[in-house]
């Protein structure tokens, strides 16, 4: 089982929707490969919360959907955010082992990835 967890951060979320570069490309192979029903957003910046703002490609195909909010890196917020992105990846058939390996989501609690691929352990 593979879900591509899209992480929403300003700079990124600008080029998919206005520039035809790497992160457009990875975000719509994603979409093609795998199909916005296995797609998570995931918002990583306080200004990009607002999902109407998500414009082009992005804002058509994951700005209706629910998201988990890792804006803050203080507690309880952090880890109610990660808490709802591992109940979302677990409802996905994912079981995510946190803090440890490939598959960890504090391993990318401070990356700016367009997607990140969490497979299930094998």
């Amino acid at each position: 089982v593979i879900v591509i967890a899209a992480f929403a951060v300003p700079g990124d979320l600008l080029h998919i929707a206005v520039r035809d570069d790497n992160c457009k490309f990875e975000f719509e192979y994603a979409l093609q490969r795998r199909g916005v029903s296995r797609m998570l957003p995931v918002v990583m910046e306080p200004r990009c919360q607002d999902t109407t703002a998500w414009h082009g490609v992005v804002g058509g195909k994951l700005g209706s959907k629910l998201y988990s909010n890792l804006t803050s890196d203080e507690e309880p917020q952090f880890g109610d955010g990660v808490e709802s992105l591992v109940d979302a990846l677990r409802r996905m058939g994912v079981n995510p082992s946190l803090g440890q390996g490939k598959s960890s989501l504090l391993d990318h609690q401070s990356g700016s990835a367009v997607n990140i691929e969490l497979e299930e352990p094998v």
